[in-house]
């Protein structure tokens, strides 16, 4: 009887994962050895129950290879050893014409400093909701129509905290509150090279004389000031920086697996300062790519209205950054990407010296939503 059920269960088993492929993965060996339990829980006869714990460690083993096989397999599927170190690749802006994509954009900066040997403390966050839709011009570059849904600043400088958001705009007295309002209200146009090079940008500048034109035309210093807080702040400070953050990190030749290239830009914001960046493809496969880059921080000119301190300052800066993109393969979109960057030194005006540190952050994260 025994040798008969054995047989039995053996055959009705066989016959169930002879079926079973390198494919399957772990809801399929579940499966497996819950039918294995079923087997051996319908039938109440000792025998059964003998046959079944001789055969089970075979049979889990089995089960055991085909789940490491399938796990193999997915990981070879995505992993970058995968792709032909060989072959070499053209990273840069290729997205469809129609296609969109929407970005989450955080930036966050803390300076430290010292002024008449007293120490002030800020902190600066940024938060934008961005769409972008795109299209292709006759010359092959990009144009993409920005729109912002969210704009959110946050900030302290010592005991003093500030919350500014876009949606506020319409009716704040603060003049920054209002310029975030009228951002979000509008579409502003850059038009983009396939290296990632921003060559034009329209519809912001419209709206900053939309503003300035709300102050008195005597108020001459009131309307400077303000273009200068919207050009600084809103042009170069978070629209023209973000298109900077995303795609100034493409190569201008074809690459391998593994690769580097440099490229030097212009930082523009509260602090501004020379990126000298060392890029490298870390990894690839027919999604995404993974480039890392290393940085050295210099400045030379003046540069600099964080602490909006009077004259004309100048810095004298130094440090590092470090990133991470990942990339769409195909469009050179990216996905997700982080930036650090640290710098110290001082900062000049009125011939005094103001020691200066500071970190910056940037996450972002995107998705193609059409």
């Amino acid at each position: 009887m025994e040798k008969i059920a054995g047989a039995g269960l053996g055959l009705g088993l066989g016959n169930m994962l002879k079926h079973i492929s390198a494919d399957m993965c772990l809801v399929d060996f579940i499966l497996v050895i819950s039918l294995l339990y079923i087997y051996s829980g319908i039938y109440h006869c000792a025998c059964f129950r003998i046959v079944f714990m001789k055969t089970f460690p075979a049979y889990l083993l089995l089960c055991l290879s085909f789940l490491t096989s399938c796990q193999t397999q997915q990981r070879g599927n995505t992993d970058s050893d995968k792709f032909d170190a060989g072959k070499t690749i053209r990273l840069r802006l290729n997205p469809a014409s129609g296609s969109g994509y929407y970005y989450d954009i955080v930036n966050e900066t803390d300076i430290d400093v010292e002024v008449d040997n007293k120490k002030v403390d800020s902190h600066n966050k940024t938060e934008a909701g961005v769409t972008y839709s795109i299209n292709v011009d006759s010359a092959g570059n990009y144009l993409f129509s920005s729109v912002y849904d969210k704009l959110h600043i946050s900030s302290q400088k010592g005991d003093i905290k500030t919350e500014l958001d876009a949606t506020n705009g319409s009716i704040s007295p603060n003049p920054v509150e209002r310029m975030l309002g009228m951002l979000k209200d509008a579409t502003i146009n850059v038009t983009i090279t396939p290296m990632g090079n921003v060559i034009d940008m329209s519809g912001y500048k419209e709206i900053g004389e939309k503003l300035i034109s709300g102050f008195s035309k005597y108020d001459i210093a009131g309307r400077k000031a303000a273009r200068e807080e919207w050009e600084t702040n809103i042009g170069n400070g978070l629209i023209k920086k973000n298109f900077d953050q995303l795609f100034k990190i493409f190569p201008d030749s074809a690459v391998h697996l593994g690769d580097t290239w440099k490229r030097i830009y212009r930082e523009q914001g509260d602090l501004s300062y020379n990126v000298t960046g060392q890029y490298k493809l870390k990894a690839i496969n027919a999604e995404i790519a993974v480039i890392e880059s290393t940085g050295k921080i210099s400045t030379s000119e003046n540069s600099t209205n964080a602490l909006k301190l009077e004259g004309s300052p100048s810095a004298n800066l130094t440090g590092n950054q470090s990133a991470e993109f990942e990339i769409e393969t195909k469009t050179g979109m990216v996905i997700n990407c982080r930036i650090k960057t640290a710098l110290e030194g001082t900062i000049v005006t009125l011939g005094r010296e103001v020691p200066v540190k500071a970190k910056m952050t940037v996450k972002v994260s995107g998705k193609k939503i059409k």
